[in-house]
């Protein structure tokens, strides 16, 4: 059910607009005609509905992705990464759909999305380890290629009601240590800031071991340890884990009523509305300007005496002294964008439980990639479930999170699940190399039709799978491949 709290998007109404393309909606067509043959009676087959459905889920993600890669986005995008030079930012975060990567980040940092926000780790000769192989030579690559790196690693929670509309998949690891109830005292946020100290300290000795390889300095710091509300969308940080946070939000609340009138000042009449984006933010066409004067309210804000000296107060009383120059103006950008967001959507006023779209679950669909890079990724208003598993039980399972939370949450059957394989530019003209790419991702889907409780769902029309092919770097569709051929 959908909650009471809940609002719709403003282009629910518009969602058949964004068209598939003729050649992906053919393809889109021949695999659940095919699908249909392989597990239905022709007369209880999926209904042109939900090819409509899909298809214009696809199509959405191609009318964004497209915004994505204009010249206006990829400049904005340059220049926000010029803030804070010789540095590789990158966030940790949970598979919920109401962390808008697009809204927190753009495409300024890159992104994981793991359930609860929380990496996986393997045990080997009395070590711990990352078990997400891409993610651990993401971040290694890093080390080897002589750079810096800044990894926020956060997980979210609900301000206004914690367990109400905190994150589901740490109620989901506390009740699996409590014999499946969650106890009433339970405290998410603490459970999962727990969870990362953990593992900020696997990445942070991983990276170090590689530089000590090459005989290059080591880092003190890796990682910065956050919360996000879903409430505000505001971020705070842990510098000293769950003493002492610094909250974006507060600082709206001191600095906005003069830094407002400035920003004015400098940029014109436009700047000086508070909650511009308030309800427009979840458009596809607001892509492009919301990022322009993000970009510009950011900026500024790094160079604004009140920001500068919070925030270098905050450094110097808190574990974060340990950060290097360079990830110290990272640190600054990841506040100043979050900022900036306040400013161009006015959520930092919110009391109690919000109505804007992203405050409770609206996930449409799920995506999951072993790769990281999934339909709906960079999607504003749309929720969508991304997972990226390290293993295929760990595939499974992150598998199953998406759908418990999609059946709560939507009502729209069959729930579907893209299954996606990312693919190399390099190799989308080598019929070779893509050949061996289309097996992956067929092994990949198998891993789920052939698992007993989501072939019952599949077959009781509870769950649909669907095969993409992505670019690795655009995150355009390559393929939709017929994976029941």
């Amino acid at each position: 059910m959908k909650h009471k709290n809940q609002t719709n998007h403003p282009n629910d109404s518009s969602v058949h607009r964004y068209a598939l393309n003729r050649h992906h909606k053919s393809a889109l067509t021949k695999y659940l005609n095919s699908y249909n043959k392989e597990f239905f009676s022709s007369k209880s087959t999926l209904s042109q509905e939900t090819l409509d459905r899909v298809s214009s889920y696809l199509g959405r993600h191609e009318f964004i992705t497209k915004k994505y890669l204009s010249p206006e986005f990829q400049l904005f995008t340059q220049l926000a990464k010029n803030l804070f030079p010789n540095v590789r930012a990158g966030k940790i975060a949970c598979i919920d759909g109401r962390e808008s990567r697009v809204i927190q980040d753009g495409k300024v940092f890159s992104r994981w999305s793991i359930s609860a926000g929380i990496p996986t780790l393997i045990y080997r000769n009395g070590k711990k380890h990352l078990a997400s192989g891409r993610l651990r030579a993401a971040i290694l690559s890093v080390a080897k290629q002589k750079g810096e790196i800044f990894e926020l690693m956060k997980i979210h929670t609900s301000r206004s009601a914690p367990l109400d509309h905190g994150c589901a998949a740490l109620k989901r690891l506390i009740m699996q240590e409590n014999n499946g109830t969650l106890p009433a005292n339970a405290n998410l946020v603490k459970t999962g800031i727990k969870l990362l100290q953990e593992r900020k300290a696997v990445i942070r000795d991983s990276f170090n071991a590689v530089r000590k390889e090459l005989r290059l300095p080591t880092m003190k710091k890796v990682t910065v340890l956050g919360v996000s509300d879903t409430d505000t969308l505001g971020l705070t940080f842990m510098g000293n884990d769950e003493e002492a946070p610094l909250s974006t939000v507060d600082i709206a609340k001191r600095l906005f009523p003069s830094f407002g009138p400035y920003l004015q000042d400098l940029y014109g009449k436009k700047y000086s509305k508070i909650g511009l984006f308030k309800e427009s933010f979840v458009m596809p066409e607001s892509i492009i300007p919301f990022e322009d004067m993000n970009y510009h309210i950011s900026s500024t804000l790094m160079e604004y005496k009140p920001f500068i000296n919070e925030l270098q107060r905050y450094v110097k009383n808190s574990n974060l002294n340990l950060l290097t120059d360079n990830q110290v103006r990272a640190f600054y950008y990841t506040a100043a964008r979050n900022l900036a967001n306040q400013y161009l959507l006015g959520f930092y006023t919110n009391e109690g439980h919000p109505h804007h779209p992203l405050a409770a679950h609206g996930e449409k669909y799920g995506s999951i990639s072993f790769d990281g890079i999934h339909v709906g990724q960079l999607d504003p208003g749309h929720q969508t479930l991304k997972a990226s598993p390290s293993t295929e039980q760990d595939a499974l399972e992150q598998a199953e999170i998406q759908h418990a939370v999609l059946h709560a949450n939507n009502p729209e059957k069959p729930h579907v699940l893209f299954v996606v394989t990312a693919v190399p530019q390099a190799v989308l003209n080598d019929e070779k190399a893509m050949t061996g790419y289309r097996g992956v991702n067929y092994n990949f889907l198998n891993l789920i039709l052939n698992n007993a409780v989501f072939s019952k769902l599949v077959q009781q029309k509870e769950l649909l799978p669907v095969p993409v092919l992505l670019n690795e770097s655009t995150r355009e569709i390559v393929e939709i491949p017929n994976q029941m051929v």
